[in-house]
């Protein structure tokens, strides 16, 4: 966006990805303006035109979590504001499967750069539409769990959740993710105008 001289402010509560995006910016000689936040606290960085919630992290937070999420969204946006989002589709359960499993890593992954022990477990439920993934993590001398949540969604529910926090719905796209090994093909992508 900012290649594309848009003005451009980032949020993350992770240090690693903020460092990682001003690299990249400093690289390429951009001036991007990155905050140490939670979107799920107040925002107060100005008023915004568009906002981007991607890498289907919506469907990571709980439905309390949701809407405090939009409620943040919507009073940093313009009046008219658009937020454009991605969602897992139903879909996602033709890729994923039930199952508890471990694993050792030798050297640097992705949860550690000691080596380590992953202890994973997957499960669907269904009253939620979403799937739980845990991986406890064991290294030498400590443990770390990491629990995710990827509820999934269809045009209709996507749109449901959007008109009862005070958005509309614009334009959805099912088909911009090409064949990739990150983790689904199917997903959902939104833009949604502040109402």
């Amino acid at each position: 966006l900012a290649l594309k001289e848009h003005i451009v402010t980032g949020i993350d509560i992770s240090k690693n990805s903020r460092k990682y995006a001003r690299k990249s910016a400093s690289k390429n000689h951009l001036h991007i303006m990155y905050y140490h936040q939670s979107y799920l606290q107040d925002l107060s960085y100005g008023k915004f035109n568009v906002a981007m919630c991607i890498y289907c992290d919506f469907g990571a937070l709980t439905n309390n979590e949701q809407v405090l999420f939009l409620k943040n969204v919507s009073n940093s946006l313009c009046d008219n504001g658009v937020l454009i989002l991605d969602v897992f589709s139903n879909n996602l359960s033709n890729t994923k499967k039930e199952e508890k499993n471990w694993d050792y890593c030798n050297s640097s992954g992705f949860f550690s750069k000691k080596p380590h022990y992953i202890l994973y477990e997957c499960k669907y439920f269904k009253d939620a539409n979403a799937w739980g993934t845990r991986n406890v993590i064991i290294e030498r001398n400590k443990t770390k769990e990491f629990i995710t949540w990827d509820t999934m969604y269809n045009k209709e529910s996507i749109t449901q959740v959007l008109n009862e926090n005070g958005f509309k719905v614009e334009e959805i796209k099912t088909d911009l993710v090409q064949q990739n090994e990150f983790t689904s093909n199917d997903v959902i992508f939104i833009k949604a105008r502040k109402t």
